[in-house]
């Protein structure tokens, strides 16, 4: 059965780690497998892992493809990776530019740092484990997915964000790199959260004038509304201060008051689950967050990343009237 909607970054299912199959043999792993296929292949996409369909389960499948802007690929057939592991990664890495379903709404690209090759052990659907050397390609598309599975995404190890596109972008391009990327220790890179990084991520922020539209052309000032949830590049906070994760400094906001096109007021958003006055309870995509009302503040437009959702009137008026009940206190 085609899942149709594929779920999305911010839900918490694409942060945690799955968990392992134990009866290959039931329904419910057979349903699991024949609704990836079925889901991977109605929206074209080379890899699926089990919680980007709901599922928190240990298992993806890849099927590399040709595309109109992928010519070039070396195809590999449809496999079944159950209880999958990477036991070997090869010292030499290359760049990459990776797109992801779950970020399917905000049409983004970045350059990723993958090993060139690997080998993984997995089951198949017939119980059968087997050892599989992949490179090129389908090792990118393999370590993609893994990432999903350990509850992690494609953006959390993006190289640099000068570097990304839009896809009409990507597309025209097909799937080329914008510019040569030097050699980096990719190692010390991920998921650093320091000062000294943010520092220096900040200064491209500040010097940002232009963001590239849907249609893949330059716009000085970036189009947003009040009600929008957006993913936002932060900082690294001190103590409790709600603050940006991975490379990016980044987090999931909600775009409470406009003042301009270039300002606004914002509340950060987290999936943890927070009770009190404090935090207003919301539902993304079936999973249920919070917005963290007392570190609301004033931003400008130069740190919005993407749009992931918009929110419903109704749901704007109760937002509004927790602010305002959460000011009298």
């Amino acid at each position: 059965m085609i899942i149709e909607n594929v779920t999305q970054i911010w839900n918490p299912l694409l942060t945690q780690k799955m968990e392992k199959i134990i009866d290959f043999d039931s329904a419910e792993t057979k349903n699991l497998i024949q609704d990836l296929i079925d889901t991977m292949r109605a929206k074209n996409l080379v890899g699926i892992a089990a919680n980007q369909i709901g599922r928190n389960k240990l298992a993806f499948l890849t099927e590399v493809r040709k595309t109109v802007h992928r010519k070039n690929l070396q195809t590999d057939s449809l496999k079944i990776f159950i209880n999958p592991k990477i036991i070997k990664y090869s010292e030499e890495k290359e760049i990459g530019y990776e797109g992801c379903g779950s970020v399917a709404n905000a049409e983004f690209f970045g350059p990723v740092a993958r090993a060139k090759s690997v080998t993984i052990e997995a089951y198949d659907e017939q119980w059968e484990k087997f050892t599989l050397e992949a490179e090129g390609f389908l090792a990118r598309v393999i370590q993609h997915e893994m990432d999903h599975l350990e509850g992690h995404t494609f953006i959390e190890k993006i190289e640099n964000m000068r570097d990304c596109m839009s896809g009409s972008e990507y597309r025209e391009r097909g799937g080329k790199c914008v510019c040569e990327f030097e050699e980096k220790d990719t190692k010390k890179k991920v998921r650093r959260e320091s000062f000294d990084i943010w520092n220096e991520k900040k200064k491209w922020f500040d010097e940002r004038e232009v963001m590239i539209n849907e249609n893949g052309k330059k716009k000085s000032k970036i189009a947003f509304k009040e009600g929008e949830i957006w993913w936002m590049s932060l900082w690294k906070n001190l103590g409790s201060e709600s603050y940006g994760k991975w490379e990016q400094f980044s987090r999931p906001v909600y775009i409470f008051r406009k003042f301009s096109g270039e300002s606004f007021l914002w509340i950060p958003m987290t999936s943890k689950d927070k009770e009190g006055s404090w935090y207003f309870p919301y539902n993304l995509e079936g999973k249920n967050g919070r917005m963290i009302l007392p570190q609301m503040r004033y931003m400008s437009t130069k740190r919005l990343l993407f749009k992931i959702h918009d929110v419903f009137d109704s749901e704007k008026r109760e937002i509004d009237q927790a602010v305002k009940e959460f000011l009298k206190l």
